[in-house]
């Protein structure tokens, strides 16, 4: 099962539509696992929201099995096939940390001076390559903690011993 990080794209329209239909049938076609945090409440949605906005059409993407061991659901509760971090660690509540947070507390570089609450001012802003840098961080991130993620449950033939 191949792994993909679930990020958003850019703001711009046409940009958007191009890129996040391009996105979708390239998931839609390979299936592969999406690995985000907090991406069941906002990437896979964004990524939903935009495809619905520009017009698209994505039925591979979005097809559901009829019953949910019989196939690839993107869109279901603990499917393997969409994995949040978020959900996995902290559930919700109080008690569940930021990315920043639990990515700095397990020595992973958390944000770098840009956040997603600046997103919408960045691309008001014209400054669209500081949200890709924010955004490929933000994966890069996303990547380190799944893989002490994947360690922790032993997953991904990890050895014991090894330190991600």
């Amino acid at each position: 099962m191949q792994t993909w990080l679930a990020k958003q794209f850019s703001c711009r329209r046409g940009l958007s539509r191009v890129r996040s239909n391009r996105f979708l049938s390239r998931l839609g076609a390979a299936h592969p696992q999406l690995v985000g945090y907090n991406s069941s409440s906002a990437d896979l949605p964004i990524l939903c929201q935009r495809a619905i906005v520009n017009g698209l059409r994505q039925p591979e993407f979005c097809k559901r099995p009829e019953k949910p061991w019989q196939g690839i659901d993107y869109f279901a509760k603990g499917s393997d096939y969409h994995v949040d971090l978020k959900e996995l660690i902290g559930a919700w509540g109080k008690g569940t940390p930021k990315l920043h947070e639990i990515a700095t507390a397990a020595g992973i570089p958390g944000k770098l001076g840009t956040d997603g609450s600046s997103v919408v001012d960045l691309c008001a802003a014209g400054h669209i390559r500081e949200i890709v840098q924010y955004n490929e961080y933000d994966a890069l991130t996303t990547y380190l903690l799944w893989l002490r993620t994947a360690h922790f449950c032993a997953k991904a033939g990890f050895p014991a011993s090894s330190v991600v």
